[in-house]
């Protein structure tokens, strides 16, 4: 999912869309001035509305974060499953939805440092957002067959992408140390993923 339609603009309000388009001024705000300016009343300005018109969808800042996270978890899941979808076999799938987990890492950087860091205190008290971020890990874990060595490839997989990611997203990796190779995050999976060999996980899984 990219954030870049919310980046440009943020449509006016119209009755019944308020929670939407709180939503929409937070993932902009995000993009702009980072977590620590984001506020709810930040948000009603952007929006058009009151200040006091978000207390009607959010208690307070961590609900409207938690909101926006669901938002980028859902996006994440979305964009491994039409990777997943391009792959032309089953042994292609795990490459294709590592490099959409990296792209999606690096084009909306400010929402995924949200969705895994700790600007959301209690993230288990969000349904929604503890729903979305099973339902991303889910398209991971699908690839790999049911029992204690498949749970166990998710997470290796998992640690993998996600630790690739952050490292891109946070500038520690720079071209002299990949050999000058640019961070085209399919070449970058698929450089830095044949050091590590999940096949034996994936047996048995169909195509």
């Amino acid at each position: 999912m990219s954030t870049s339609n919310a980046k440009t603009s943020v449509r006016s309000y119209h009755h019944g869309d308020l929670r939407a388009e709180l939503i929409r001024s937070a993932q902009v705000l995000l993009e702009r001035e980072g977590v620590t300016k984001l506020s709810l009343r930040a948000a009603a300005r952007l929006a058009g509305v009151s200040q006091t018109a978000p207390y009607r969808h959010f208690t307070d800042k961590a609900a409207l974060l938690a909101a926006v996270a669901a938002v980028g978890f859902r996006g994440l899941a979305a964009a491994m499953r039409r990777g997943a979808a391009r792959a032309g076999s089953a042994e292609k799938r795990m490459l294709e939805i590592g490099s959409a987990y990296l792209a999606f890492a690096v084009e909306n950087s400010a929402v995924f440092r949200l969705m895994f860091g700790s600007e959301i205190p209690d993230k288990a008290a969000h349904p929604e957002l503890r729903w979305a971020a099973e339902d991303a890990f889910a398209v991971l874990a699908g690839e790999m067959p049911a029992g204690p060595d498949g749970s166990d490839a998710a997470i290796a997989a998992w640690s993998f992408v996600h630790g690739l990611a952050t490292l891109l997203i946070d500038g520690q990796i720079r071209s002299e140390m990949s050999a000058g190779a640019p961070f085209d995050p399919v070449a970058l999976t698929r450089r830095f993923g044949r050091f590590l060999d999940f096949s034996k996980a994936r047996v048995g899984r169909q195509t």
